[in-house]
């Protein structure tokens, strides 16, 4: 075999498998929604089996709500007008005595 074709081997098969790995292992740690237990277990399948555990990550990882599209925008305007509301049932019930 020639080093050419081991290199072409080398870049079209193990870059992308070792690259799926390394997504899986960092969004498994960004994630804040997902116990430690799990976090452990996704990242242990990703390094020790890095094929099958990234893709079955990919295929079954839990859905964050920041992944919806539109959700996210919506959430925060959703908590502005809250924390507004909030501000302005605090004012007025100094206004008033009530602490």
């Amino acid at each position: 075999m020639s080093p050419f074709a081991l290199w072409t081997i080398v870049a079209l098969l193990v870059i992308p498998i070792v690259g799926l790995s390394v997504y899986s292992v960092v969004d498994v740690m960004r994630r804040n929604d997902i116990a430690a237990a799990v976090k452990a277990t996704w990242i242990l399948a990703a390094i020790l089996v890095p094929l099958v555990g990234g893709l079955i990550y990919l295929i079954f990882r839990p859905t964050r709500p920041e992944d919806i599209r539109g959700f996210g925008r919506r959430h925060r305007q959703q908590q502005k007008v809250e924390n507004l509301l909030n501000e302005k049932d605090d004012a007025a019930s100094k206004e008033n005595g009530a602490v």
